[in-house]
């Protein structure tokens, strides 16, 4: 009888928390998700966009430079090295321009998304880059938010008789609630994984690190976002030192 009375006294407890919080959790998603988050999702979205346009317009004042380097490095596989160049050219300027004003942001997302990818994993990989892969992944398959020309079409184009664009509308509605999720769990996932990863690389090297769990952790984030041989070139190099 006692243990039971205590399963109930904790349960009613729980219940009257849970009640509680409720309101501060309303507020905060009322708050967060319906005026603060548009305005968030604009500003990353404009930051990301200037970025890669910059990118477009440094290859095209200085196209002498861009050439030179893409028959070096093509940077577009199975293109010639100027029309690769070119092609990303474009690519940077155009996807950008409509990623900034949220029109076709997934489409001009997906381009932007595997420029960066082809550049961290065929070329020189640094961190920041994973950085941009994220949020052009994530413009990919969740699109712009509620301050975007694509979410003024998606009301106007919903009921039209425009022909595939209701069904274009619901794919991009089914992507958005499906694909989100796991694109946030597969990056968790991986994050980890890439933590713990480098995190025992590194201990194996250093004993010093061991005795540093920040050091341990900002190492484990670095050696993360690279390819295991450059842990184990920073092994060498640490012993060598």
């Amino acid at each position: 009888m006692q243990t039971q009375f205590a399963g109930n006294h904790k349960s009613s407890f729980l219940a009257k928390v849970t009640a509680a919080t409720r309101p501060i959790q309303k507020l905060w998603t009322s708050l967060f998700g319906g005026i603060a988050w548009p305005y968030i999702e604009l500003a990353i979205r404009l930051w990301i966009a200037r970025l890669y346009c910059s990118f477009g317009f440094m290859q095209m004042l200085h196209w002498e430079t861009t050439l030179a380097v893409a028959s070096q490095e093509n940077p577009i596989p199975f293109f010639a090295p100027h029309s690769a160049a070119c092609l990303s050219t474009i690519i940077y300027i155009v996807c950008a321009a409509l990623l900034s004003i949220g029109f076709m942001t997934r489409y001009a997302a997906l381009p932007l998304l595997l420029l960066s990818l082809i550049t961290q994993l065929r070329y020189t990989p640094f961190d920041t880059q994973l950085f941009w892969i994220a949020l052009a992944g994530w413009f990919a398959i969740y699109g712009a938010g509620p301050i975007s020309v694509d979410n003024l079409l998606r009301r106007g184009l919903n009921d039209s008789a425009v022909p595939l664009a209701p069904r274009i509308i619901d794919f991009s509605k089914l992507l958005r609630r499906y694909g989100t999720p796991l694109y946030i769990s597969f990056f968790r996932v991986w994050l980890g994984i890439a933590l713990l990863t480098a995190a025992f690389s590194r201990s194996f090297c250093s004993r010093n690190l061991l005795n540093c769990p920040l050091e341990l952790f900002w190492a484990g984030l670095k050696s993360a976002t690279s390819p295991p041989a450059r842990c184990a070139g920073d092994c060498v190099n640490h012993q060598a030192k």
